[in-house]
């Protein structure tokens, strides 16, 4: 891909338990949360498109939203549908 993805930061509110836990196993928490996020939406996304009820110009929404830039998604049903 040539181009990279606009990201902005959000703050977010964890219970210390789980970034405890998570940095007990040396994991990168950021990274983690980071990478949940995107792959929640990708499966959510892939169920909505899955709906026969939902019209939609599918093509125009990846275009918009440059889901196509986000290498997480990229494998994604609902992405690899419309590229």
């Amino acid at each position: 891909m040539s181009k990279e993805a606009e990201t902005v930061t959000v703050s977010i509110e964890v219970p210390k338990g789980v970034i405890d836990f998570l940095k007990t196993f040396g994991v990168d928490t950021k990274r983690y949360l980071e990478d949940v996020v995107l792959h929640c939406f990708g499966a959510d996304l892939t169920a909505f498109r899955g709906d026969p009820t939902v019209f939609i110009d599918w093509a125009r929404l990846m275009e918009k939203h440059r889901f196509r830039e986000i290498p997480l998604l990229a494998d994604y049903p609902a992405i690899k549908e419309n590229c």
